[in-house]
């Protein structure tokens, strides 16, 4: 469950904000929350948090420079410090996911989605992941389960040492 973590990252498109936001939002108020500078689903998560006093932290893409570029390394300093935090990240794509976009250190090639990438980038690093595809494809090759209604998620897998 998302409400499990103390740190909920939150990544999404620019042009779409699902109806299921605000609930997911509701459920976590008392978290900490960190999201991205754009429009859409960030601005939305901006917006409650806010309104509702929650624990914020934007990640500017001012901060890691200029041009597209900057977006993507906004976007890998979050994951970076939700893995660190042992937190989650919760993602609401609006389109399927760019083909032959898989988990890897070098997900943000600017031929896709930020919103995929942000995930792919996750997963590669192990995080909790909770997705919101609705009715869009679950990509194959990405570890991610189909959940409840419209909801995929991806649990890392525990790594233990024999030695």
């Amino acid at each position: 469950m998302i409400s499990n973590y103390d740190i909920v990252g939150f990544s999404g498109s620019r042009s779409y904000s699902p109806f299921i936001l605000p609930l997911v939002l509701e459920s976590v108020r008392d978290k900490q929350i960190f999201v991205g500078c754009a429009k859409g689903v960030d601005a939305m998560v901006r917006l409650y948090s806010v309104n509702n006093s929650v624990n914020l932290r934007v990640f500017k893409a001012s901060d890691y420079g200029k041009g597209k570029s900057s977006f993507a390394r906004r976007s890998m300093a979050m994951v970076n410090e939700i893995k660190v935090s042992q937190g989650c990240l919760v993602s609401f794509p609006s389109s399927p996911c760019p083909s032959g976009l898989k988990p890897s250190p070098n997900t943000f090639n600017g031929k896709g989605s930020g919103t995929w990438a942000t995930l792919a980038y996750a997963v590669f690093l192990n995080i909790p992941c909770f997705v919101y595809l609705d009715s869009l494809p679950i990509p194959q090759g990405w570890g991610l389960s189909s959940s409840l209604s419209g909801w995929c998620c991806y649990s890392p897998v525990n790594q233990f040492s024999l030695i």
